[in-house]
């Protein structure tokens, strides 16, 4: 089996970047070390003789992210999310026809559910069965910032250990085999 978790955001947005922080975090878990150098993204690890993981990121949504994730078993989508009723920093597990990210759609592209369905219907069959989120909310605000709010930067280790789980590591701390 193939899985790839993949950390989506904008870094320069302030939280908007959440998903590229956590990403980074599960690398250092399952890799050991996180290598920003151009070719340290991404990073393919062998979790189990019949396991591999790819970790990576993304700066974008819809059918571009459709593209990095054809052919896996299953996809864990780490990204900022806003949700009314939810408080920044709040983490929730999320699927396919639930996300509404801060990135699913922009006036030149469709969302990933969009992408998807329409792949779908086209008869892709490397669509991966299993598409889930990691949403971390957030407020967001427009602002140019490389860091995260105190909620959103404390979202982190959560985060990481659903992505964790949802990668196949029962614990959520990235170290079983």
């Amino acid at each position: 089996m193939r899985y790839i978790a993949v950390g989506i955001g904008n870094p320069i947005l302030g939280d908007d970047g959440i998903g590229l922080h956590v990403v980074r975090e599960v690398i250092k878990r399952i890799a050991g070390s996180y290598d920003p150098s151009p070719g340290g993204i991404p990073v393919e690890v062998k979790v189990k003789e019949d396991l591999t993981v790819v970790l990576d990121e993304a700066y974008t949504g819809g059918m571009n992210l459709l593209d990095l994730i054809l052919g896996f078993d299953r996809a864990v989508l780490i990204d900022a999310v806003s949700e009314s009723g939810l408080e920044p920093g709040e983490v929730r597990r999320m699927d396919l026809d639930d996300m509404i990210t801060v990135h699913s759609t922009n006036p030149h592209d469709t969302s990933l559910a969009e992408a998807v369905k329409l792949a779908k219907d086209l008869g892709e069959d490397r669509v991966p069965p299993e598409i889930m989120l990691v949403g971390i909310n957030i407020k967001p605000s427009g602002v140019f910032s490389e860091g995260l709010s105190h909620p959103v930067r404390e979202a982190i280790p959560e985060a990481v250990r659903l992505t964790l789980f949802l990668l196949g590591f029962p614990s959520g701390e990235g170290n079983e085999v």
